[in-house]
């Protein structure tokens, strides 16, 4: 995902830390749209329980994917685990600097670059596994991000399963990408905040198999999957050792 221009998400974010964010709303290309300012407040509070667990079980540095304004980081943080953040939200990063964030920097994961094995775990909570848009966009961004993990270090990432849905608009949604030719999963929005309007964006839900098949073609070893509130799931990987590899 590019630096956004405008930056709206950094906007509504930069509202909630001064207490004055009303209203934004988060809107789908085919018209849904949902008011969304608790969502994004959210983002303010501690990790969700699941997380907590899955964040405990962290040792070594950490990378954390999509860092938002930094919950996760702060976490870990507190708990003395070395931990960079990163985000494409130039608003998001400035908030999570003012709020205690060690080292957290502007980019995503094309944007950005680290040396080779720098880190013994990357993390892509909160529905981060996606990002990258599209099928290939995720792969790419799981080869690089397998460049800068560890042999043996260890990879989580989070989707929301579309199949698991009781909302007829979504289903509605994932059957027109399907008669389109696209991925059930791939979903476009936008943020509309304090009358400025963010640029389109795709993130990809996947179904676990679908992505332990994609972590898997950028050379990660999947573990395990984990599945939590019913459509939430973290699929567990390693970079695999040289005699792993072959």
């Amino acid at each position: 995902m590019p630096i956004p221009e405008p930056d709206v998400w950094g906007l509504a974010f930069c509202d909630v830390h001064a207490g004055r964010l009303k209203s934004a709303v988060l809107r789908r290309d085919d018209g849904y749209a949902e008011d969304v300012p608790e969502m994004i407040a959210s983002y303010f509070g501690p990790p969700e329980a699941h997380h907590v667990k899955l964040l405990g079980s962290l040792s070594g540095r950490v990378l954390d994917v999509g860092c938002g304004v930094g919950r996760h980081v702060l976490w870990l943080q507190e708990r003395g685990i070395e931990v960079v953040g990163i985000d494409h939200s130039p608003g998001a990063i400035e908030v999570a600097r003012q709020r205690g964030c060690s080292e957290v920097h502007l980019g995503g994961v094309a944007d950005v670059d680290f040396p080779e094995g720098h880190f013994d775990a990357a993390i892509m909570l909160g529905n981060n596994a996606g990002i990258g848009g599209t099928v290939e966009g995720c792969v790419t961004l799981f080869e690089r991000l397998r460049r800068w993990v560890r042999p043996r270090g260890r990879l989580m990432a989070e989707s929301r399963d579309p199949v698991v849905s009781n909302h007829p608009n979504h289903l509605i949604y994932d059957e027109a990408n399907r008669a389109a030719g696209r991925p059930s999963g791939q979903v476009r929005w936008r943020l509309e905040c304090r009358e400025r309007i963010g640029e389109w964006f795709c993130v990809m839900l996947f179904q676990p198999q679908e992505l332990e098949q994609v972590i898997a073609r950028a050379g990660w070893h999947v573990t395990d999957t984990t599945t939590h509130d019913g459509a939430l799931f973290v699929t567990h990987a390693k970079v695999p050792t040289a005699d792993e590899s072959t």
